[in-house]
């Protein structure tokens, strides 16, 4: 499950259950892996991520958190050129669980 929209990772304390947002609503639902950002990112960079991590998720047997490290490795890589992408875009992102 991919969350590519802002804040998607947050939620709030519930006391005596512990922190409960769209994350956890997915993984107890039975989703093996989410991706989510911890804050509001820029949708342009968002879609290039997204289209970098699908591409090395389904095209490879990499886990989601490899996917996605290798995603923002290849952003990382074309920055300083054309459309470069802000680091802070890609740090957003973080993976719950392995997915594969």
């Amino acid at each position: 499950m991919v969350l590519s929209a802002c804040d998607t990772a947050g939620g709030i304390d519930v006391a005596g259950a512990g922190l409960a947002g769209l994350v956890q609503a997915f993984r107890g639902a039975g989703a093996r892996a989410v991706v989510a950002s911890l804050w509001p990112v820029d949708d342009r960079a968002t879609a290039e991520l997204m289209g970098r991590f699908y591409a090395a998720w389904l095209g490879s047997k990499r886990s989601v958190p490899e996917a996605l490290r290798e995603a923002c490795r290849q952003m990382e890589a074309a920055r300083g050129g054309p459309g470069s992408v802000p680091p802070r875009h890609l740090a957003a992102f973080v993976a719950f669980g392995s997915g594969r």
